[in-house]
């Protein structure tokens, strides 16, 4: 339970940290293209439709990212699992008798009281097993676009609300 609580809170820090990195790029970007826009509002398209073609573009973009980090993050998981597994055996093999509450046969106390300890055998770590359904892929796709869809809102939103004629004589 403690590490799905520390995946899933980093999980959220990673998105928080992401959308704000993400904002700042479009941001830029958006800026630089600000003559593009006031052009295209000056020959009449509509601030919904420009707002969408950089949806869009981001969303391409997106789409391409999330494919190849999707094919990308079972070898990453395989690989950091298998060198997790191997600190393992080799710090099992570091330990002193006075390194924990381990006995002499090699069983470890993991419940009782001080007095009256419960032990069991300790088994080494020998197998790291990742699974990723499909509705969590979902569910990281949905929040991807949600956070993409506020970036360029909130991005666009300096460059949309001016009329053409501001655009075009603040870059002349």
């Amino acid at each position: 339970k403690n590490m799905e609580h520390l995946v899933t809170a980093l999980i959220l820090l990673i998105l928080c940290v992401g959308a704000a990195v993400l904002y700042l790029v479009l941001s830029g970007r958006i800026r630089e293209r600000s003559h593009e826009t006031g052009v295209f509002l000056a020959l009449g398209v509509s601030r919904w439709k420009i707002f969408l073609q950089y949806l869009c573009e981001m969303l391409l973009i997106a789409f391409v990212a999330f494919g190849v980090s999707v094919l990308v993050s079972g070898f990453a998981a395989r690989t950091v699992g298998s060198r997790i597994i191997n600190t393992s055996f080799m710090n099992a093999g570091d330990q002193t008798e006075d390194s924990g509450p381990v006995s002499e046969n090699g069983v470890a106390a993991i419940s009782g009281d001080d007095m009256n300890p419960t032990f069991t055998e300790a088994s080494p770590l020998t197998e790291i097993t990742v699974t990723v359904k499909p509705s969590q892929i979902l569910l990281l796709a949905f929040s991807g676009f949600l956070v993409l869809l506020c970036a360029v809102t909130l991005a666009s939103l300096p460059v949309m609300r001016l009329k053409p004629r501001e655009i075009l004589t603040r870059l002349s």
